[in-house]
């Protein structure tokens, strides 16, 4: 059996790795895979923005789905609002002492589970 790399004295820190991306979970899960651990059964392993090789059978990793069109899609809503009530100016800078106003628009994300946590 592989020794616990979270065991008392060991150098690890937790038993669930963080990672900023797929591409960084999918390296973190090589990386797992050559210490002799399996996921999930002895590590849980989730990235965030899913990516399609997360999908893939034999990286099946449980991630955070982003809702990349709709992001892309406000953002040019909000350039194009700017830009017409003369908010910013045509090399992007904002005209002296007018601050564009502050908006605030959620995006739901949804959790994609898949066999790196357990999930089918």
């Amino acid at each position: 059996a592989p020794m616990n790399p979270c065991s008392p004295g060991s150098h690890c820190r937790s038993r669930r790795p963080r990672t900023f991306d797929d591409i960084m979970a999918i390296g973190v899960k090589m990386a797992i895979a050559e210490r002799g651990l399996r996921i999930p059964e002895d590590i849980s392993l989730v990235g965030f923005d899913n990516i399609e090789i997360s999908a893939l059978p034999e990286i099946s990793l449980t991630t955070v789905d982003i809702p990349k069109y709709e992001l892309g899609k406000v953002s040019a809503q909000l350039i194009i609002e700017r830009i017409e009530e003369n908010l910013i100016e045509a090399d992007g800078s904002a005209p002296p002492r007018q601050k564009p106003p502050y908006k605030e628009i959620v995006l739901n994300p949804a959790l994609v589970v898949r066999r790196s946590t357990g999930g089918d």
